[in-house]
Order: C-alpha cells, then sequence, then structure tokens
C-alpha cells in the first residue's frame, strides 16, 4: 500500500483525504487526559515533533491509519485484503507500522522477544514491496 501511496494523486480534489494532523483527525488535545497537567504538556510536545518530520514521497502519503486483524482477511496463500479505508488519513508510512505493531504487541507477557520476532518478520515482508529509511524506525516510539 505505501508503495502504491507514492504515485496517489487524487483524480479530483475534492475526493483528497485530510492530513494526520488536522482538527478532523484523532488530535492529542481530544484524546490526553486533563488530570495530569504534564501530559498534556508531553502529548503537545510529540505532537509538535511529528508535525516537524520531513514530508517526502518516500515516507509520507495515504496511509490507512488503524491497520489491526479486525479489518483484514488472510487468505489461504497468507495474502492480505485491508478493508475499512474511511479513516484514510495523509501521514507518516511509519504511523502506519507503528499502528499495526501497537495492535500486535500490546498485552503481550513476552513483549520483548515477540516484538523482536514481530518486527523483523514484518520488515521482511514490508521490504519486497517498500523500503523504508532505517531512520524512520527510530520514530515509532514518537507514534
Amino acid at each position: 500500500m505505501h508503495q502504491l501511496a507514492k504515485n496517489d494523486i487524487p483524480s479530483n480534489l475534492i475526493w483528497k483525504r485530510y492530513s494526520w494532523d488536522d482538527q478532523e483527525n484523532n488530535t492529542p488535545d481530544r484524546k490526553l487526559s486533563k488530570d495530569d497537567l504534564n501530559i498534556p504538556k508531553i502529548g503537545q510536545s510529540v505532537f509538535t515533533h511529528l508535525q516537524e518530520l520531513r514530508k517526502d514521497l518516500d515516507g509520507y502519503g495515504i496511509i490507512h491509519q488503524v491497520v489491526h486483524l479486525g479489518i483484514l482477511f488472510i487468505n489461504e496463500n497468507y495474502q492480505i485484503t485491508l478493508f475499512d479505508f474511511d479513516d484514510c488519513v495523509y501521514g507518516h508510512f511509519i504511523y502506519d507500522i507503528a499502528m499495526v505493531f501497537s495492535y500486535f504487541v500490546y498485552g503481550k507477557d513476552n513483549a520483548p522477544e515477540f516484538t523482536k520476532h514481530f518486527l523483523e518478520a514484518f520488515f521482511k515482508g514490508y521490504e519486497e514491496y517498500n523500503q523504508l529509511y532505517s531512520k524512520w524506525l527510530k520514530k515509532i516510539p514518537y507514534f
């Protein structure tokens, strides 16, 4: 999907999706607790950092934004079909990857071991279709 996103040009500009940080999307001020005064401050700092990231064709384009097991089918040949594209936005490809990662790793008892195995397998498949500069991997914790 990310490889195809690099050439995405909507045939009608009215169909163009908004960007990940647009007010129409889940901005931090809607999600962070107001009980702890440090949380909104930290959240704003992370949000600002993410807004400053480069938006080049190799790392930014239309993304799904919420890939998890509930919105995909895997057939007997292990081909994945995604659906439920109503939350698509323009964003960093690593954002999509971080979301996949978080849905699959969150709550695992053996998270460090599972993470290593998961990321190795994920990127082995991902890199068959799209390459992502290694600098982006360091941004996963921000997303």
